[in-house]
C-alpha cells in the first residue's frame, strides 16, 4: 500500500481510537482508510473523511468504555446450582448496580449518535452537492436556445426511431464514450419515453453520462457514498454491540406491584 499523505496521516493522528479486542472492528476509523484514498486521489476534499472518522472514533471509544464499565462493576457469583444445560455463570452485576450501569451507558450511546446524526447529514449535503455539480456537467453550452432545443427534439426522434429497440440503448452509450455532450444532454433533458428508452436503460444512460463528462467529481461523489454506507454499516454494528452489552434493569416488586394496579385500573 502506499504511504498515507502528510494531510491523510493529520487527520489519523486527531481521529485515532486505540484497538480494543472486545470491540468488533465494523465501526473502528480504519475501516475508512482505503475510501480515504479514493476521495483524496480523486482530488475531493479530505473534509467528509474527517468528519466520519471521527464520527466512527465516537461509536468505537463509546463501546468500549461501555465494556470496561461492565467490567468493572462484575462481582463474583456465590456457589450455587446452575440450571440443567445453561452455562455456568462465574459473575454478574448486582442487581442494584444495573441501573446505574445502564444510564451511563445510555448517555455516552445518546452523545455519540448524536454526533453519527450530524455526520450523516453532513455527508448528504456533501453528495447532493457534488450531484448539483455533475448535473452542470452534463449541460450543453448551447442548452435553452432554440436553434438547440430544436436540434434536441430531432436527436430523440432519432434514437426513438433506431430499430431494433434493443440498438437505442448501444447507440446512446457509444455517444457518451465518444464525448458528444450534444446527444448525452438531449438524451437526458427528456424522458425515457421520448427517446424510446426504458427506465432502467435511461439509468444506466445518466450513469454512464455522470462517469464520462462528470470525471473527478463522478469519483469523489462515489467515495462520499461509500463513507455514507460505512457509516450506516458501522452504525448497526455499534447499536448491536450495545444492545447486547448493556445489564437488564430488572423491576423491584413495588414497581411490579404498581404495574398490576395500573394494569387493573
Amino acid at each position: 500500500m502506499p504511504q498515507l499523505s502528510e494531510k491523510m496521516l493529520e487527520i489519523h493522528k486527531a481521529t485515532d481510537a486505540p484497538l480494543d479486542h472486545t470491540v468488533p472492528p465494523d465501526f473502528h476509523p480504519g475501516q475508512l482508510t482505503n475510501i480515504g484514498r479514493e476521495l483524496e486521489a480523486a482530488g475531493g476534499s479530505l473534509e467528509p473523511y474527517e468528519a466520519a472518522r471521527r464520527a466512527f472514533a465516537a461509536m468505537y471509544s463509546t463501546a468500549s468504555d461501555a465494556n470496561a464499565a461492565v467490567a468493572s462493576a462484575m462481582r463474583p457469583c456465590p456457589p450455587f446450582i446452575p440450571t440443567p444445560g445453561a452455562p455456568p455463570l462465574h459473575a454478574k452485576i448486582p442487581d442494584a448496580d444495573c441501573e446505574q450501569i445502564s444510564s451511563l451507558i445510555y448517555s455516552r450511546v445518546a452523545t455519540a449518535s448524536r454526533a453519527v446524526d450530524a455526520v450523516g447529514a453532513q455527508l448528504d449535503d456533501v453528495v447532493a452537492s457534488l450531484g448539483d455539480a455533475i448535473a452542470r456537467t452534463l449541460k450543453h453550452k448551447d442548452d435553452g436556445r432554440a436553434g438547440f432545443v430544436q436540434n434536441q427534439a430531432e436527436i430523440r426522434a432519432h434514437v426513438k426511431a433506431i430499430t431494433p429497440p434493443s440498438s437505442r440503448f448501444e447507440f446512446v452509450v457509444t455517444a457518451i464514450d465518444e464525448g458528444e455532450l450534444d446527444v448525452a444532454s438531449a438524451i437526458l433533458s427528456g424522458s425515457n419515453w421520448t427517446s424510446g428508452l426504458g427506465k432502467k436503460e435511461f439509468a444506466l444512460l445518466k450513469d454512464t453520462a455522470e462517469r464520462r463528462f462528470g470525471g473527478k467529481l463522478y469519483a469523489q461523489r462515489e467515495a462520499v457514498r461509500k463513507l455514507r454506507a460505512q457509516l450506516d454499516s458501522g452504525g448497526s454494528s455499534f447499536v448491536s454491540k450495545i444492545i447486547s452489552i448493556t445489564p437488564q434493569v430488572k423491576e423491584t416488586a413495588s414497581q411490579k406491584a404498581m404495574k398490576r394496579l395500573k394494569g387493573a385500573a
